[in-house]
């Protein structure tokens, strides 16, 4: 096999530093008010009811659009070095489960530290956005045997599927976060409920989740071949057109129309995923995904040097999971318990900033440190494991 369709898509790692940094830019601060206990009034509450909004959009969309890409790509190579399909399928497989055991104990962890200890097997067992990330990787790879056109037909059925069953699913009970209807069906009939949380409930359910899993799975396909430059102007011009489409409810608004209905409301409306949502969501991915196929064409590098700024991003996307699990919720208790911290607006984008500083030299040294080494899930579970026991013993000191 060629040395050029051996080595690393840097791409995928791009994408995956700007999915983590997006996630801190969202979960960081809102952490930090989490434990805070912010004054409804406090001036980053401004934040978080604005910024917050337009950043979730895409940053969940994209950590499971890469994972397509990746899924994808690695099928793909496989293949052209002769690797038995029976040996790649086991991967997949093995991948597909270790993940989800992963996001169900990542589950459990911040269930035990934010319940009080109050732990059920709906909290565990919870359609988060690791299990999102094992199914998009298995999906992929049964697709990854299929043409381009075919994967982006099963994307755009998937999202199309979305809204019909949500109006299907709501002419029966609501789908609004922490509704009463959902509470007591979760206690009355626990299966039901999982089934509904599953597929179109609340959170990150499949529907439209595994969409963007698809979708990246076709430009992963792309990125497998020669020519992949070719799909960069159709990624940006796709991009621009979706995220303009995603803007008809606010345009609707403006012109003093009001919408209510959740399956057509905009960005802002993620809980039930809105029509409007998935175009908007879409959109932000094409157009990211086009420009870090355009780096990878583009510079060089491979030299990890931080003279070129997306190298950060690269160091960032090749440790995305562990920074995911290490930035949802002890650094906020540790800031907050050691420094009264205020919930002002500036503070918290200072020290937001300082922790991705940090963050980046904590990834370089995990990167070296894991050289060589294939504990890829265990690695996942340390951190977890390491994260679970510090929340706890700062808890039990009163912090």
């Amino acid at each position: 096999m060629p040395a050029e369709q051996q080595r690393r898509i840097l791409s995928i790692d791009i994408l995956k530093g700007i999915a983590v940094i997006g996630m801190v830019l969202v979960h960081f601060p809102w952490l930090l008010f989490l434990v805070g206990h912010p004054a409804p009034g406090a001036p980053g509450m401004g934040y978080i009811n604005h910024v917050f909004p337009v950043l979730d959009c895409f940053v969940a969309p994209l950590f499971v659009m890469v994972t397509g890409m990746a899924v994808s790509l690695s099928v793909c190579r496989r293949r052209m070095r002769g690797v038995e399909e029976s040996e790649t399928l086991k991967h997949e497989i093995i991948r597909f489960i270790l993940l989800i055991l992963v996001g169900f104990a990542f589950n459990f962890h911040f269930s035990a530290i934010w319940a009080a200890g109050e732990v059920s097997w709906q909290a565990i067992c919870t359609w988060s956005i690791l299990p999102n990330l094992a199914l998009a990787g298995l999906v992929a790879y049964f697709l990854s045997k299929t043409k381009v056109k075919y994967q982006l037909s099963a994307a755009a059925a998937i999202f199309i599927l979305t809204p019909l069953l949500q109006i299907a699913t709501r002419a029966y009970i609501s789908l609004a976060p922490f509704s009463p209807e959902l509470v007591e069906l979760s206690e009355s009939s626990p299966a039901v409920w999982y089934l509904i949380m599953l597929f179109v409930g609340p959170g990150v359910p499949i529907f439209p989740w595994l969409g963007f899993g698809v979708l990246g799975c076709a430009l992963g396909s792309l990125l497998a071949r020669k020519d992949f430059t070719k799909s960069i102007p159709y990624q940006f011009s796709f991009g621009i057109a979706f995220i303009i489409i995603s803007q008809i409810p606010a345009m609707l608004e403006a012109a003093g129309v009001t919408v209510t209905d959740p399956i057509f409301l905009g960005i802002k409306q993620r809980y039930p995923s809105s029509l409007f949502f998935i175009f908007g969501a879409t959109g932000i991915t094409l157009l990211l995904s086009s420009v870090a196929f355009f780096l990878e064409s583009k510079f060089d590098l491979s030299s990890g040097s931080l003279r070129h700024p997306a190298n950060y991003l690269v160091i960032c996307g090749k440790t995305s999971l562990m920074i995911y699990i290490v930035s949802m919720g002890l650094p906020g208790r540790i800031i907050n318990s050691s420094f009264e911290f205020s919930t002002g607006f500036l503070p918290m984008l200072v020290i937001t900033f300082l922790y991705l500083i940090l963050q980046y030299f904590l990834s370089r040294g995990w990167i070296d440190f894991l050289k060589g080494r294939k504990f890829r899930y265990f690695e996942l579970c340390f951190w977890i494991g390491f994260c679970t026991i510090a929340e706890l013993a700062l808890m039990g000191v009163g912090l």
